[in-house]
């Protein structure tokens, strides 16, 4: 990215609340702790860029690294999960809402954006280079306190999605667009349930049973699109859990573990040192994983 970065810019993120308008779009200036976030979609577009640490993004089953001052596009209702290394990231957030958006353009209503650090081509690098500067003079705009940030700010974002059309977007199949999204509201009902009751022993019957399902077609379709068995995304989610306890309370590693609904914990501290590359307690006392 280009030499004056704001590199030593002091973002107040946590006294910015999100900014939603009627244009179908909200964003967000977030500081937060790091860690893993385990799979999830959305249903509106979204634009990540990085402000600061080393975060990865998993996007459809794939790893990709997204370098600080760079950008990435999530498609609606696209599986991915973020890995932040570091004990506090900071993120621009955008979120779109196509709906509201393309009633005004419907040619594009199922365009979907491929834009991710490590794909972006030589001939489209120009293009990726000048929506990352319009992401950081965004974020000057914001450091800054301009009048009318949040009306300037607006303009920016339906350029930024405009030059995403144009740049990075791919028609995709109406027939296939209502069979994904039906699969995944189906999809999408079992991991709120499994956000509700990770605390408690989950079967994969009783996911599939939550769908009226055999077990082994909800497993093939769960592992087909979310990239994972099922199982192991409990088993990630709970870990996630057992993360933000570690460094957020001072509570016994063990009684953590009990109530994050791991019941074996040879297991736990398997799955642990796998997901964040260290123990628990080397965890806490220094704040990122290796």
């Amino acid at each position: 990215m280009r030499e004056d970065s704001p590199e030593n810019v002091r973002y107040e993120a946590a006294s910015q609340p999100k900014v939603e308008s009627g244009a179908g779009m909200f964003f967000e200036f977030a500081t937060g702790a790091g860690g893993f976030q385990p799979l999830h979609w959305h249903e509106s577009l979204e634009i990540l860029y990085q402000l600061n640490g080393r975060a990865q993004i998993f996007i459809d089953g794939t790893r990709y690294e997204l370098p600080k001052k760079q950008m990435v596009v999530i498609n609606p209702r696209q599986i991915h999960a973020a890995y932040c290394m570091d004990r506090v990231s900071m993120f621009l957030y955008i979120h779109l809402d196509l709906d509201a958006i393309q009633k005004f353009m419907p040619e594009y209503a199922h365009y979907d954006i491929a834009c991710i650090p490590g794909l972006v081509t030589d001939e489209q690098f120009p293009a990726y280079l000048d929506l990352c500067h319009r992401l950081e003079e965004l974020t000057r705009l914001y450091a800054e306190d301009v009048p009318a940030f949040e009306l300037e700010a607006k303009g920016m974002i339906l350029q930024i999605y405009a030059r995403l059309l144009r740049q990075f977007a791919a028609a995709g199949s109406t027939k296939d667009y209502e069979q994904d999204r039906q699969t995944m509201d189906r999809i999408h009902e079992v991991i709120r349930y499994v956000e509700t009751h990770y605390q408690e022993p989950i079967l994969l019957a009783d996911a599939a049973d939550l769908l009226g399902l055999s077990r082994e077609y909800f497993s093939r379709l769960f592992t087909r699109n979310m990239g994972i068995p099922f199982q192991r995304f409990v088993s990630e989610m709970r870990l996630a859990r057992v993360r933000e306890q570690l460094l957020n309370t001072g509570l016994p590693v063990e009684q953590i573990i009990a109530e994050s609904g791991f019941t074996n914990e040879k297991h736990f501290y398997r799955l642990f040192r796998e997901m964040y590359g260290c123990r628990p307690l080397e965890l806490r006392k220094n704040g990122v994983s290796h």
